[in-house]
C-alpha cells in the first residue's frame, strides 16, 4: 500500500509539473479521479472508461453510461502523464473491488465486473470449494505415495 501511495504521489506531482506543459492534464486528472470514485462504488461504465483512457486496450467505439465522453470513441489520453494516471487509478479500482470481494459480500452488479476484470488480467476466480478440493487431492497423493514407500 505504501508503494502504491508513493507511486500515486509521484504521478500526481509529475502530472502537476507536466500540467504546466499540457494544460489539459489538470482537467483530465479531475475526470480520472471522478471515474475512480464511481468505479469503486460499482459503476461498471466508469471502470470501462478508466480502462480505455489508459491507452493499453485500444479504443472503445462508445461506452454507454460512461461518466465522460460517452457520445464517441474513447481511447487513451493524449499525454503520457494522463495515461499513466488513468492506468494507476484503473489498477487501484480493480484492487479495491477485489479487496471488497474478499471482505464483504459484493452486490450482483459488482461481482461480474470483478470476474471480468480478473479474466482480462489473466486470472480465473475459483470457488473456495475447488481450492480446498485441490489441497485435499494433493494431500491424499502425498499420503498415498509415502505409504507405498514404506
Amino acid at each position: 500500500m505504501a508503494l502504491l501511495a508513493a507511486v500515486q504521489a509521484g504521478i500526481t506531482i509529475g502530472g502537476a509539473i507536466a500540467g504546466a506543459v499540457d494544460p489539459k492534464d489538470k482537467e483530465r486528472f479531475g475526470r480520472i479521479d471522478e471515474a475512480f470514485r464511481r468505479a469503486v462504488a460499482g459503476d461498471k461504465a466508469a471502470l470501462e472508461w478508466l480502462k480505455y483512457r489508459t491507452g493499453q486496450f485500444g479504443t472503445a467505439a462508445s461506452i454507454p453510461g460512461a461518466p465522460f465522453d460517452s457520445s464517441g470513441p474513447v481511447g487513451g489520453y493524449g499525454s503520457a502523464e494522463s495515461r499513466a494516471y488513468a492506468q494507476l487509478n484503473y489498477n487501484r479500482a480493480i484492487a479495491q473491488l477485489n479487496l471488497m470481494g474478499q471482505v464483504e459480500t459484493i452486490g450482483e452488479k459488482v461481482a461480474p465486473v470483478i470476474k471480468e476484470t480478473a479474466r482480462e488480467a489473466g486470472y480465473e476466480i475459483l470457488p473456495r470449494w475447488a481450492i480446498w478440493a485441490g489441497v485435499a487431492l494433493a494431500l491424499g497423493a502425498v499420503i498415498y505415495l509415502s505409504s507405498k514407500k514404506g
